[in-house]
């Protein structure tokens, strides 16, 4: 797929990131905050420790394009890829 993200913090939405499949983005490592964030080149120094997720409070996913390879894959609904963002956050960006 290919994913648009939303930084929360600046307002600043990614350059479009390619093959990232469904379930990466809505259940393993790019469901969070410690992965989205490479799609804004920040730096992990200080911010994170290896052991710890960072959480789910700042990168919201805003568009998703399906690729060739994706056709035969889960059909995609929005609300999947950021369901372990806070609702309010969400709803304040337009998103179920």
């Amino acid at each position: 797929m290919i994913v648009t993200y939303l930084d929360t913090k600046t307002g600043k939405r990614s350059d479009p990131q390619s093959g990232i499949s469904w379930f990466e983005l809505a259940a393993n490592n790019w469901s969070c905050d410690c992965n989205r964030r490479r799609a804004f080149e920040l730096s992990d120094e200080g911010e994170r420790n290896w052991n710890n997720c960072l959480g789910s409070h700042r990168f919201l996913v805003v568009s998703v394009e399906l690729e060739q390879r994706d056709f035969h894959s889960t059909p995609v609904d929005m609300a999947d890829f950021n369901t372990s963002y806070p609702l309010e956050l969400r709803r304040q960006h337009g998103l179920p």
